[in-house]
């Protein structure tokens, strides 16, 4: 059953989706509108979880479909910022690629979420926002302000913090596997 909370987290799925569009439709005013629909989206990945825990209406349903909304939103927002040539194609490959190793890790019989993992995964989830923020900003900038905006600084900005994304991808991947590898009963 898909309670307020799911619903919620659904909706995640569906604005990654309109933010691409935005995107792809170019101009200040589209851009604008793209940043404010991912800070709406990305407050839904605290407010469906919140609002869960206050009501009872936590489900596996929901405990399933929070990180594969987080995952939709943040890989739809990497792959419309390399197809803007904003990033490069394989720093959105290495995250695809771990966030489906995590995945099928997740799915591994006896594996189950520690604390530490889990801090770890919001960690990156948050930067990861952070960044598609920055990003989302920069373009807000440069499509309103074209004489002024200090594109090439803040592109190069852009990639060096992206850098620091895939890092954090790559650490928090790490610390699912060897947190997997440690539960008993987990496959190594």
């Amino acid at each position: 059953m898909i309670n307020l909370p799911i619903a919620i987290t659904l909706s995640r799925i569906g604005l990654a989706f309109v933010i691409a569009a935005c995107l792809f439709v170019g101009g200040p005013e589209t851009a604008a509108a793209a940043a404010a629909l991912f800070v709406l989206a990305a407050l839904t990945d605290y407010w469906d979880g919140e609002l869960a825990r206050r009501t009872g209406q936590v489900t596996r349903l929901g405990a399933m479909l929070d990180p594969i909304a987080d995952k939709a939103l943040t890989l739809t927002c990497f792959t419309s910022l390399w197809f803007l040539a904003l990033i490069p194609g394989w720093t959105v490959l290495v995250m695809a690629l771990r966030d489906i190793a995590v995945t099928l890790l997740r799915l591994t019989p006896g594996s189950e979420d520690r604390a530490t993992v889990r801090r770890s995964g919001k960690n990156k989830t948050i930067l990861q926002l952070a960044y598609i923020l920055a990003a989302l900003v920069h373009i807000c900038g440069r499509d309103a302000l074209p004489a002024v905006w200090p594109h090439e600084a803040v592109e190069q900005a852009l990639l060096w913090g992206m850098y620091a994304v895939v890092v954090m991808t790559l650490w928090s991947g790490l610390r699912v596997y060897l947190s997997a590898s440690r539960v008993p009963g987990a496959r190594s």
